[in-house]
């Protein structure tokens, strides 16, 4: 029942992360994070796999302050990166197995770097890390959902970053 669970979490998730990619505003980019990453995390905690489940939930936590700052339109001063790398780190030292855990401490950190960009562009270039290296960590770990999310969250990266650039390429175009 809980591999069940864990990939309905998880198709819910895919469902919002993609819809998050191709919105223009970045408050709106960051509040969709927030909720698919509840549903990410308990898809993996259904599945047994604890670090991947407390990083999301971290996760979660951290995209829900990056959008508290962003209502505020300022950016997150650089010691709240440190204290979620820092959280990651503690999250690692307690529910790591094994080293394929660890992928999920590194590509958390990777996230939150990506995820201060103010540049969306400059963000979607950098997820593309994160995103399909936690899909090999959601396959190694059978929450095949949400490593599908992962996969198709990559491509919906680069179909992003694709279609934004040749807007980018359009605005510069017209400028001249």
């Amino acid at each position: 029942m809980n591999f069940i669970l864990a990939q309905i979490m998880g198709g819910i998730a895919l469902i919002i992360i993609a819809i998050s990619y191709f919105v223009k505003n970045r408050k709106t980019f960051l509040l969709l994070q927030t909720i698919c990453n509840i549903f990410y995390a308990v898809s993996f905690i259904f599945n047994g796999a604890l670090a991947g489940g407390v990083n999301t939930f971290i996760s979660m936590v951290r995209l829900l302050v990056f959008y508290l700052y962003e209502k505020k339109d300022v950016r997150p001063p650089v010691y709240v990166l440190f204290i979620f790398f820092e959280l990651y780190a503690v999250s690692g030292v307690f529910f790591v197995k094994n080293y394929i855990d660890l992928i999920t401490v590194g590509t958390s950190i990777i996230s939150t770097i990506a995820k201060n960009c103010s540049d969306l562009q400059m963000m979607r270039c950098i997820s593309l890390i994160p995103s399909s290296l936690n899909g090999v960590y959601g396959l190694l770990n059978k929450v095949y959902t949400s490593a599908l999310m992962n996969f198709i969250e990559t491509i919906v990266l680069v179909v992003a970053i694709i279609r934004f650039s040749i807007e980018r390429k359009k605005e510069y175009k017209a400028l001249l």
